[in-house]
């Protein structure tokens, strides 16, 4: 265990122990052979993998060389050179048939190279081998290089932070709702198995969709094929499982998300806690007071809840953040004016063992996040961002009816981007539960016009996943008005409700938690009815065992006085979720009296744009 995994701890459900299993199945695969490997592997797993194990643990584990798999193509295949010393040679990819050509290229090129010597090969599936991989490795002629070495590496839910898990599939929105392929349902029920043989049985599990009802039953059948006796003895930490699909709710990806984490995803994009800042020119006076364009150095920044200012800034609405980054700079100011203070070597020496490394590490912190700051407080002060702000509240309060709205035809016209176009078109269908045929079709006309038939393909994927779609029975009017989503007066300071994350506009999804969390939520019934996708509850039968107090007890029961503790809930969003929501539900976790405290699992972390583009062909 490293100190870098300390934001994975936590009182009720520590996610170190689920990084650790992880752990131990990735590196159980070179544990098992002996001598230097090499591991030649697609970039995008470096990320997720790095968060596991490290090249430290890898390298303790006879790991000699690593490669990216998708440059060993061309001249620069696989050589002898490459590979003295070295007894295995590990590729590490996803399913890809591009990937599998890649592979028998190399594999081919080394044992012509090295006849008389033997390397054992070995593919490491993430998250797990198909047919047409195998298929397509027995036609290249490499399949019995292989022999017993296809495995499969059960890499799905990523520890994030204490109370944030992902699986980092931004294709799955599409598998399911484009496609109709749920094949990674599976997945998803294994993921949910783990955490259960980790943290234990989950007593009760609640869902809305489709596909959350059908992860639900896999869940209930793998039980019933594990048998009691194989099912560990853990009390359960996670009392309730709230399974949500994407679709109930696709007003919320949509909208500008305004908390500090939510605004740098827009901006920046978030990927596995790495902000990446690219190179930004940022203009400062020089001594003569005219205006210099200085060039800033592409660094990255992690963030997470090792980083003490940032998670208290995080979660807070943009315009909160301000008075902490004030009081944290004064908090600087005065300790550095207290080691100017000092004069004795004694008195230096306990500064520096106690304050200075706290001091180092929080000043970079607070520069780090006061530029981020400032980049996106330039970028939310245009002129351009209100525009967008006024039209999406336009559109949330019904004043987009049943024409074209000027703004997206004018954004067009002007060639702004198109996926912020493309946001807005799909707020606006959502809010009046689609589209006439003639208003549907002067959109997408005047879209191929502004930005050429090559997104065709994407606006007839949108149609098709049902992001765009005719209209139907308009009750957003209705749901808004009876679940409170509109809010007039926002405290973004002090919130007292979670519409502050989006300054108005509570999200549908995360009212609906708040709502299954309240007392006699049996009550509402007929409200979460008017939601889309179907609503169930399953109980699951508990081994005999000493089970945390009233752990077993329902939401409504839990909420009705009988139990004083305050429960655990997961909430899993099928299809994606933005750092808006995750916040929303952060908040509720924070209120005292709140019957429950929140963990968030998803599929992927999305906001409007990248929701939207993994619905484009070869994504």
């Amino acid at each position: 265990m490293t100190t870098t995994s300390s934001h994975l701890s936590s009182d009720r459900v520590n996610l170190l122990d689920l990084k650790e299993w992880l752990r131990r199945e990735f590196l159980s695969f070179f544990e098992d052979c002996p001598g230097k490997k090499l591991i030649a592997w697609d970039k995008q797993l470096t990320q997720p993998l790095g968060l596991i194990a490290d090249y430290r643990v890898l390298k303790e584990r006879g790991v000699d060389k690593m490669m990216d798999l998708r440059e060993l193509r061309d001249t620069r295949i696989l050589k002898k050179k490459d590979l003295s010393d070295i007894s295995h040679i590990f590729f590490i990819v996803k399913p890809k048939l591009e990937l599998m050509s890649l592979i028998a290229h190399n594999v081919l090129s080394v044992e012509k190279e090295l006849k008389n010597e033997i390397k054992e090969f070995h593919i490491l599936f993430v998250p797990r081998m198909t047919h047409l991989c195998e298929k397509k490795l027995t036609d290249l002629g490499v399949y019995g290089s292989f022999k017993k070495n296809l495995k499969e590496i059960f890499l799905d839910l990523i520890p994030l932070d204490n109370d944030l898990l992902s699986m980092e599939n931004p294709q799955l929105y599409k598998d399911l709702f484009l496609q109709n392929d749920p094949t990674y349902l599976y997945n998803i029920a294994k993921s949910l198995m783990t955490i259960q043989s980790l943290y234990g049985i989950i007593p009760n599990i609640y869902g809305k969709g489709k596909y959350s009802r059908m992860i639900a039953d896999q869940i209930l059948r793998m039980r019933r094929e594990m048998g009691h006796n194989q099912e560990t003895q853990i009390t359960p930490k996670i009392d309730n499982l709230i399974l949500i699909d994407r679709n109930i709710d696709l007003i919320t990806p949509m909208m500008i998300q305004l908390t500090y984490e939510g605004l740098i995803d827009e901006n920046f994009g978030i990927k596995y806690t790495q902000l990446e800042i690219p190179q930004e020119k940022i203009k400062k006076p020089n001594q003569d007071d005219k205006l210099n364009v200085v060039e800033m150095k592409k660094s990255i920044v992690i963030l997470n809840s090792s980083d003490s200012l940032f998670a208290e800034i995080r979660d807070r609405n943009f315009n909160a953040i301000n008075p902490v980054l004030s009081r944290t700079a004064k908090e600087l100011q005065q300790t550095n004016e207290e080691k100017n203070r000092l004069q004795s070597v004694s008195q230096l020496r306990m500064f520096v063992e106690k304050t200075l490394k706290t001091y180092q590490v929080k000043k970079t912190s607070l520069e780090n996040h006061m530029t981020i700051a400032e980049i996106i407080k330039e970028l939310t002060m245009s002129d351009e961002f209100f525009e967008k702000l006024l039209t999406q509240n336009d559109l949330l309060a019904g004043l987009g009816g049943e024409k074209p709205n000027s703004y997206i035809i004018n954004s067009m016209s002007r060639g702004e981007d198109i996926y912020t176009v493309m946001r807005l078109i799909c707020l606006h269908c959502a809010v009046n539960n689609g589209f006439k045929t003639s208003l549907l079709e002067t959109y997408k006309r005047e879209i191929i016009r502004a930005y050429g038939i090559k997104y065709f393909e994407l606006l007839n994927n949108m149609e098709k996943s049902n992001i765009l779609h005719q209209q139907g029975v308009k009750n957003f009017d209705i749901v808004c008005k009876k679940m409170n989503l509109l809010v007039d007066k926002v405290n973004e300071e002090t919130p007292n409700d979670i519409s502050y994350v989006f300054s108005g506009y509570a999200p549908l999804s995360i009212r609906f938690c708040q709502y299954l969390t309240r007392p006699n939520w049996k009550a509402y019934g007929d409200l979460f009815g008017l939601i889309p996708g179907e609503f169930f509850e399953e109980v699951q039968y508990l081994p005999n065992m000493r089970k945390r107090r009233n752990s077993n007890t329902s939401l409504n029961s839990a909420q009705s006085g009988q139990s004083m503790d305050q429960k655990m809930t997961l909430v899993f969003f099928i299809g994606g979720c933005t750092f808006a929501e995750i916040s929303a539900l952060r908040y509720l976790s924070s209120i005292n009296d709140n019957p429950t405290e929140f963990m968030i699992a998803t599929t992927c972390l999305i906001n409007g744009k990248s929701f939207i583009q993994s619905l484009k062909e070869g994504f």
